[in-house]
């Protein structure tokens, strides 16, 4: 035999060989029939299942342990909970909605809040010249609304029950009223009609000394910062009055409904166009001296 040959040979017997040792074992034979019956036939065995109770178990451990795993910042939990304190209705809002309810059970279409009122303007545009008493009006009665904690004491003083029942009403449920004193009984008609629905209201000429006199103009503006709802009983006296354009404008200037008016006396006024008419008279002409 050539050599080349016998190499093929060796060749081919180590193949068989290694196959023979890497083959897969042969099945199980199946189990031997008992004389006169039929063997039974073979059936491939199922792999083994972990018990489903088994199974129940993990899961519930696992569950446990993430409800148990404090929430971190910044985490998916906390995001959603500041995205559903973000939807819930602010304190404006909720005011707002109190003050449309309030409107649709008003009987007087003469009533009407303030924010209203000052998109239809309210006569005073930039700068006003006014009596010098309106001027004065105006300047007590914000330096009330601003600092409410210094006069109201005027109006304890004067109106201690009125005082204690306007304290425990929610703010949102406090209502401060703009207009002449002429329409004093119809707003007070009304206020004792909202007082069933749980709302008090606030109107200067409610606030009387003992001396039977009106309550400063820094007290009145006290009350109108410490209510929640500002409204004008529009009326063509109220519409004439100089006091109640010059509260409205000042009222809707601290709610941030328009800007600041700038009030100038009448005296004040007649002062500087006196000036004004001096500063820009001629310069007589001087005679010759002969």
């Amino acid at each position: 035999m050539r050599p080349r040959a016998l190499l093929n040979v060796t060749a081919i017997c180590l193949l068989l060989a290694a196959a023979t040792v890497w083959a897969p074992p042969p099945p199980p034979a199946p189990p031997a029939a008992a004389p006169g019956q039929k063997p039974a036939p073979w059936q491939k065995p199922a792999a083994a299942k972990k018990p489903a109770a088994a199974e129940k178990a993990a899961v519930a451990q696992k569950a446990a342990s993430t409800a148990q795993k404090p929430a971190l910042p910044g985490s998916l939990s906390e995001r959603a909970e500041s995205r559903l304190k973000a939807l819930e209705p602010t304190a404006a809002l909720k005011q707002r909605a109190g003050l449309e309810r309030l409107l649709k059970e008003v009987p007087d279409p003469q009533l009407k809040p303030l924010s209203k009122i000052l998109l239809h303007k309210t006569g005073f545009l930039g700068f006003s010249i006014v009596d010098g008493g309106v001027k004065q009006f105006s300047t007590d009665f914000a330096a009330g609304a601003k600092n409410p904690d210094r006069f109201m004491s005027e109006v304890s003083l004067s109106q201690p029950a009125l005082v204690e029942k306007w304290e425990k009403t929610p703010r949102e449920k406090r209502i401060f009223v703009i207009g002449a004193g002429k329409d004093s009984a119809k707003v007070s008609e009304w206020a004792e009609s909202m007082q069933s629905d749980g709302y008090i209201v606030f109107f200067y000429k409610f606030c009387r000394q003992s001396s039977g006199g009106l309550c400063s103009s820094k007290a009145v503006g006290a009350m109108c910062g410490t209510s929640g709802i500002t409204m004008i009983y529009q009326t063509p006296s109220a519409e004439l009055s100089e006091y109640v354009k010059v509260e409205a404008a000042t009222a809707g200037f601290l709610e941030g409904l328009n800007d600041k008016v700038v009030l100038i006396s009448t005296s004040e006024f007649l002062a500087a166009s006196s000036r004004w008419y001096v500063a820009n008279m001629p310069a007589p002409t001087p005679t010759p001296i002969k």
